[in-house]
């Protein structure tokens, strides 16, 4: 019995570092009583909408055209294919915030200030923010029992539709979190 026990647990944190994912878990209605600001309407947007949906966070890194090849409008082309996956089940966050790594006064930033105040699209994107004082991060990093993010890697948080469970998401790219979206779809069809 003992070696049923153990090898599940040596299993699953082989599963997490090899995944790169680590799972959490939140007090009953935590994630709900969340709130942030929209960049399109300035509004209060809190989190008690997505009962029932799985929720993904994403923190984005502001682009600028000097800094990168890849477009602003691609990257949120491929947020917006995400949402896309399951309208019906899937909620997308996006907090863009200024990487500590990166000169933004000499960059142009434009276009992608404009695409985070964009309006029509079936996503959410915040305003703005540093992720070190944003109180919905603050939150994950004290269900994570972490000091901080590594800011040189992306990640991602998502939240079940139960709103008690989830995974932090690591190294990963959008195309990768399609993968980890169909996984969370199946299992919640295997719930119902």
């Amino acid at each position: 019995m003992q070696m049923k026990q153990t090898c599940a647990k040596t299993c699953h944190k082989w599963a997490q570092k090899t995944l790169k994912y680590q799972s959490f878990e939140l007090e009953e209605d935590a994630f709900y009583e969340l709130s942030a600001i929209s960049a399109a309407t300035g509004k209060h947007i809190t989190f008690d909408r997505f009962e029932g949906y799985i929720t993904l966070i994403i923190p984005l890194a502001k682009m600028c055209t000097n800094n990168s090849d890849v477009t602003p409008q691609s990257v949120f082309d491929s947020i917006v294919r995400l949402k896309q996956l399951n309208p019906y089940a899937v909620e997308v966050l996006v907090f863009p915030y200024e990487h500590p790594k990166v000169n933004y006064d000499e960059s142009d930033c434009d276009d992608f200030e404009a695409l985070v105040k964009q309006e029509d699209r079936n996503i959410l994107v915040m305003e703005e923010s540093n992720l070190k004082s944003n109180p919905v991060f603050q939150f994950f990093l004290k269900a994570l029992d972490m000091d901080d993010y590594v800011s040189d890697t992306q990640f991602y948080l998502l939240v079940n539709p139960n709103g008690i469970s989830g995974s932090y998401e690591y190294g990963k790219s959008l195309l990768d979190m399609h993968d980890v979206l169909r996984i969370a779809m199946k299992d919640l069809e295997h719930e119902l």
